[in-house]
């Protein structure tokens, strides 16, 4: 992989990423804004039903139509297992997300957890996707 070619998977990655992280705030905020119980299938399906019409699942859905463009462009230019490995940098923008947008509450266990995953997906953008 050349260069140029390693410079733009990182950049395609990190936008999926952020994508991805938007798209699923905007299903999780929809989701709390109905506060309906989907404890048996007729539920889940009435859930459902009334999730697509709010605009912000929509927003989530056209986000993840750009995320599976990008994602194949990345595809055609570096191995599966590089880029595959790299977008699980969204395990650190989900846990920021939850914790400063949603005002969730993220514990020490998934703060360590989510910074091995970070110095993990470091340890495979250094080897520049390379065996």
């Amino acid at each position: 992989m050349t260069l140029a070619n390693y410079v733009t998977v990182l950049i395609l990655v990190t936008l999926i990423s952020l994508a991805e992280t938007g798209a699923q705030l905007c299903f999780k905020t929809a989701v709390e804004k109905l506060n309906m119980p989907a404890n048996t299938f007729r539920e889940m399906l009435m859930l459902s039903w009334r999730l697509l019409f709010f605009f912000r699942v929509w927003i989530g859905m056209w986000a993840g139509l750009a995320i599976l463009g990008m994602w194949i462009t990345v595809l055609g230019m570096s191995d599966l297992n590089f880029a595959f490995s790299l977008s699980s940098i969204h395990y650190l923008f989900i846990a920021l997300s939850a914790r400063f947008v949603l005002k969730e509450k993220v514990g020490r266990n998934r703060w360590l957890a989510t910074l091995m995953i970070t110095v993990g997906i470091a340890i495979v953008s250094l080897s520049g996707g390379q065996g």
